[in-house]
């Protein structure tokens, strides 16, 4: 929402989108890590059933929202929060017509159907719905650097034909390629050293 006139401060929403394992919430954690640092009060949150938020800031503290450092809070919505939320939007009617055919109490129903229904977490995003599209195009794990690695260079020669590939497809908006970090990207210092390749920070 943006409030100029009204005297409200303009906030600023962005969401990170993908398949599992490709980095998202490294990237989110460090474009989160950018806003604050540039004197955004700023809030991540994950929708991951398995989440890694707090591995990622390595923070102990489980109130949500929890603080990481100034002006960064991190919220991590797991697969209870995911049960209310389902269950506040719709379970109490779905779990009607449910239990005229079967006989399950409504606690087994929840658990139930937030186990074998994929993707139900993504159900409380609906971006599609508000017209959202993506405004840049993330690439990870790009290798550079491969000499002296014959591994190396024949990776970075299979990830040549995508890297054109994605470039052609995606003229339209911004393309940032990130580096193969040596090492597990976890730590408030290490995710400054990523977020100066995402926001190509001097």
């Amino acid at each position: 929402m943006s409030g100029t006139d009204s005297g409200m401060k303009k906030t600023h929403i962005s969401m990170v989108a993908g398949k599992g394992g490709v980095g998202k919430t490294t990237c989110a954690a460090a474009a989160a890590v950018h806003h604050a640092l540039g004197g955004e009060t700023t809030l991540i949150i994950s929708t991951d059933p398995t989440p890694s938020l707090s591995h990622i800031f390595e923070v102990e503290d489980r109130r949500k929202p929890a603080r990481v450092m100034d002006r960064l809070y991190l919220a991590e919505l797991g697969v209870e929060e995911i049960k209310q939320m389902w269950d506040r939007k719709f379970g109490r009617e779905v779990y009607e017509v449910f239990s005229s055919l079967v006989a399950v109490g409504y606690a087994e129903f929840v658990d139930f159907i937030t186990s074998v229904l994929p993707g139900i977490g993504d159900e409380f995003d609906e971006i599609n719905k508000h017209g959202l599209t993506p405004d840049q195009l993330v690439i990870n794990n790009v290798i550079e650097v491969s000499a002296g690695s014959s591994f190396l260079k024949a990776k970075a020669e299979q990830q040549k034909g995508y890297l054109e590939l994605l470039f052609a497809r995606y003229q339209g908006i911004k393309i940032v390629k990130l580096p193969l970090f040596p090492g597990e990207i976890k730590g408030i210092d290490r995710l400054k050293e990523l977020e100066r390749y995402l926001f190509l920070v001097e």
